[in-house]
């Protein structure tokens, strides 16, 4: 896998996910910074950590994209905490912050 190809000397310190966008479908005649709103999430290899490269999680959408972050460090077996290293449930909330929050910063960046 190609993302695997990123990691560098200071790979003990950091466990990575990849979100890789499709661009299949876009020509190579137009911009090349171009990308479809759906991909892949998968998790980077780190052997000092113990992490195994995941099979990748499929989103169609960015709204399915934290749910394939979340399926993605469960695959991998990864816990996370917050700064006190207390064990944090993952959900879309964690990621996202609560529904209606969400809404109402959107409704703000609007005005």
């Amino acid at each position: 896998m190609e993302a695997q190809k990123l990691g560098r000397p200071d790979e003990g310190k950091m466990i990575k996910l990849a979100v890789h966008f499709h661009t299949d479908k876009i020509s190579n005649n137009e911009n090349k910074k171009i990308a479809q709103i759906n991909g892949k999430v998968f998790a980077i290899a780190n052997r000092q950590r113990g992490i195994r490269p995941t099979k990748p999680e499929s989103f169609n959408n960015l709204r399915e994209l934290p749910k394939a972050i979340i399926n993605t460090i469960n695959k991998a077996g990864i816990i996370i905490v917050d700064k006190n290293f207390k064990i944090l449930g993952l959900n879309e909330n964690l990621i996202c912050g609560d529904k209606n929050e969400l809404q109402m910063d959107v409704g703000k960046r609007q005005n």
